[in-house]
């Protein structure tokens, strides 16, 4: 029967199909693929929250540097309600998250 020959090449072109749209979504957006080392260290220079940013239309989303090594694993983040803390702590975990999966990143 033809129906596994069928199921194959649908699944194969299903996956084409993913990988081409976010290679075009990282094109357009300007996202990149990040980059590892054994240093222990998370540097994201930059990032974006890519819903949050298609979200806001005209206003203009500011972009979030994040830095953790050994020294400084934790931080505490501040500011008065609506004023960005929960995105900022999503943006981190999408990237970190993600970027192992070899997905793009909106950095």
């Amino acid at each position: 029967t033809y129906i596994n020959r069928l199921q194959k090449l649908a699944k194969t072109l299903a996956t084409v199909d993913v990988l081409q749209s976010l290679a075009a979504v990282a094109e357009t957006n300007h996202y990149i693929r990040p980059q590892f080392n054994d240093n222990h260290v998370i540097k994201i220079q930059e990032g974006r929250h890519a819903v949050v940013e298609k979200v806001m239309g005209v206003q203009e989303y500011i972009p979030n540097s994040i830095s953790f090594n050994q020294e400084t694993s934790i931080q505490l983040i501040t500011g008065p309600n609506m004023s960005g803390k929960s995105t900022y702590m999503r943006q981190l975990a999408l990237t970190v998250i993600h970027g192992p999966d070899g997905l793009i990143c909106s950095c």
